[in-house]
């Protein structure tokens, strides 16, 4: 018996100590760090966790301009993730890299008919999936009701509406004589964001950046004319935005510096939040277009790597993520921001009854109505994946060529040959 009881002692303290039992430990880096969204997945983790004895998550916040540079240099040092929420444009390039996982089964397994078919296309290379989505974001054109109708501006459906409007609703509100409110704030920053605007409008004006043979087609008119177009509407964007990003266009529209801002839900929560007075005074409807209807659409994935320690648990952590019953509280917490990637949740009582969707289903409606317009940045509306665009938009050779032409004064066309020149340059180099 005193043995037996040494023998207890010993294997209780080597579990306690790690020195005979020890957990298996996954990490997971998550993008999603808005505090709503790190309680949730943080519960998630420990549900996890309940349901798998012997397993423990770590999970790791980061913002979405580390991901990239951080996943390189944890590749090259040996110490990948299971999970990562990648953005969608490098998550290609990872992909042709052979650094993740085919999760063709995890979808499979979700249920792949359950998904909307514009989640699909953020996670897809050579036929399969290297990414489960669970989100997308939509873009829409944010307007105040109040301001149009003082101006009798129906609202804009195509460029040069949009444009007229823009014009319209720039003035000196107080008569000092410095213009105090702008039409519509778009970003010309050297951002992701203003990439974003330029390929909008490059898709919507027929053109593309790639064509089916990955060869680079962006020295063309139809590019030319989106960024004369971009140029033209800069006068009109509030004072600064050769700066602005992502949450300048949100405070421009709930501070009455803009009238007008193209962005996703998140502009919603923080009008809600910042600027109650303004809730009975805006809208939301399809941004204008103009040969062609046609969005980028924002979205999260999670990844599993190759070479981490235990890329099946980081199937099974996924699986589990997505069907867990804090899910909706998940994309929730940053209501109709996040549109969950699966039909099903998106139309669950514990998604829809989030009180901002209650409150605004118009909304809620124009944006689901956005989705179906929508395409990954990656592929753009003709279907042709470049997995090197997330490697020349970090170059910052799509916003610098919008400063090139609407800051520098350059003729589009040698801005967009300028631009051309570059990308052939990086696409060299992967060859």
């Amino acid at each position: 018996m005193k043995w037996q009881k040494i023998g207890l002692i010993g294997f209780a303290f080597c579990f306690l100590t790690g020195g005979v039992v020890s957990a298996q430990e996954i990490s997971v880096w998550s993008t999603q760090t808005d505090p709503p969204q790190i309680e949730a997945q943080k519960k998630i983790a420990k549900e996890f966790e309940g349901f798998n004895p012997g397993i423990k998550v770590n999970m790791e916040f980061l913002p979405w301009k580390d991901v990239y540079t951080k996943t390189v240099a944890a590749g090259a040092a040996g110490v990948l993730p299971e999970v990562s929420t990648p953005d969608p444009t490098p998550l290609m390039a990872f992909a042709a890299k052979g650094m993740l996982e085919p999760l063709d089964d995890v979808i499979q397994d979700l249920g792949r008919a359950d998904f909307f078919p514009q989640a699909l296309s953020l996670t897809q290379y050579q036929g399969h999936d290297y990414s489960v989505p669970y989100r997308l974001q939509a873009m829409v054109l944010f307007y105040r009701k109040d301001l149009l109708d003082q101006k009798k501006i129906k609202i804009p459906t195509n460029w040069k509406e949009w444009l007229d409007a823009a014009k319209l609703l720039t003035e000196d509100t107080n008569g000092d004589g410095v213009i105090d409110r702008w039409g519509c704030v778009l970003p010309y920053g050297r951002t992701s964001w203003t990439d974003s605007i330029l390929f909008m409008l490059i898709w919507q004006n027929g053109g593309s950046i790639f064509d089916e043979k990955n060869q680079v087609t962006f020295n063309t008119p139809a590019v030319h004319e989106a960024l004369e177009y971009y140029k033209k509407m800069f006068p009109y964007s509030p004072k600064g935005s050769e700066a602005y990003s992502y949450n300048d266009s949100i405070n421009a529209f709930i501070t009455g510096k803009a009238a007008m801002s193209v962005y996703y839900g998140r502009l919603v929560s923080r009008l809600a939040k910042d600027a109650p007075q303004l809730k009975d005074k805006f809208g939301a409807a399809l941004i204008p277009s103009e040969k062609k209807v046609a969005y980028p659409i924002g979205g999260g994935c999670l990844s599993v790597f190759k070479r981490s320690k235990h890329p099946e648990l980081g199937k099974k952590f996924i699986k589990h993520f997505m069907q867990s019953k804090h899910f909706a509280e998940f994309v929730n917490a940053t209501p109709l921001h996040a549109i969950p990637s699966r039909k099903s949740i998106a139309q669950s009582k514990e998604f829809r009854n989030n009180e901002l969707i209650t409150a605004f289903p118009e909304i809620y409606d124009t944006l689901m109505k956005s989705i179906s317009f929508s395409y990954s940045q990656m592929s753009g509306p003709n279907n042709i994946p470049n997995m090197w665009l997330g490697e020349i938009a970090g170059a910052n050779v799509f916003s610098d060529t919008v400063q090139r032409v609407v800051l520098k004064n350059e003729p589009p066309k040698d801005a967009a040959a300028w631009a051309a020149k570059r990308m052939e340059e990086i696409l060299q180099g992967r060859k």
